[in-house]
């Protein structure tokens, strides 16, 4: 035997071993679906807005891995693979339906296979309004709409809210999406907060006004009524829920779009 020959058979037994861990993880998988099914959050029954997407525990499960890869195995590499390993993983607890603007070829539902991987099915729907229904009326689980002032328009009139974000690269042209759905995301340690705010006609007053209760706004998008504005943190920690209830005694209205990690 050659020592290229040794190589591929040491690779080939990694391979098995690699075979048994995904079957075994998955085995894992249904039995936390059980566990939940039997807690009422599980796929038994499931409906359309509850699907076993959980936000806060895929950006756990990502942190990890990239904290105890040591290499060589590229990081953007490792992040493709275990979301591939999640989006079977969703599959397996009921394949999820995403609504995306448009096309297969469109950037929302190339952001969404990103975020989903190839096991989920994609819904291509007409425009931001479309992907909006199909969440609202349940023909799909999650939505995948850009974060844009469409978008912001259907959200002050809707009750969904938004559990992720998806950056698509390069960063220095990035394009950014949002998850939507009916649930809330849970805290993960590295959140924003996104809400839309009335009552000002310069963004200067709005800075004035968070700068009046402690607080500093990240990102502000101007609307025909309002500002969209994202803050750091989730809206269950006692800092920014003290924020939002202060800033609430201030503006003409506010509305909390939803709190999700950080892509």
């Amino acid at each position: 035997m050659t020592p290229l020959e040794r190589v591929r058979n040491r690779i080939d037994a990694l391979d098995q071993k690699i075979l048994a861990l995904l079957n075994a993880r998955a085995r894992l998988v249904i039995q936390a679906g059980h566990l939940k099914s039997a807690l009422g959050a599980g796929n038994s029954g499931r409906r359309p807005g509850s699907v076993a997407f959980v936000p806060h525990r895929e950006r756990q499960v990502l942190d990890r891995i990239q904290r105890l890869n040591s290499g060589p195995f590229p990081k953007e590499a490792l992040i493709a693979v275990f979301r591939e390993i999640m989006s079977a993983s969703l599959a397996l607890e009921g394949r999820p339906r995403i609504a995306c603007v448009g096309s297969e070829a469109n950037a929302s539902q190339r952001a969404a296979r990103i975020k989903f991987g190839s096991q989920c099915e994609y819904v291509g729907s007409r425009g931001v309004r479309g992907v909006f229904a199909e969440v609202e009326k349940g023909r799909a689980d999650l939505g995948v709409v850009p974060m844009d002032k469409a978008s912001a328009a259907l959200f002050a009139s809707s009750d969904l809210k938004i559990c992720a974000e998806i950056v698509l690269p390069p960063a220095s042209k990035a394009e950014h999406f949002v998850v939507i759905g009916r649930t809330l995301a849970q805290l993960s340690g590295h959140d924003k907060t996104a809400l839309i705010v009335s009552g000002f006609k310069r963004e200067a007053e709005l800075r004035q006004a968070f700068k009046a209760v402690g607080s500093r706004p990240g990102k502000v998008t101007a609307l025909r009524n309002g500002f969209l504005v994202e803050i750091s943190g989730h809206q269950s920690q006692p800092k920014v829920a003290s924020v939002l209830a202060s800033l609430k005694q201030r503006v003409a209205a506010l509305k909390v779009l939803g709190s999700y990690p950080l892509a």
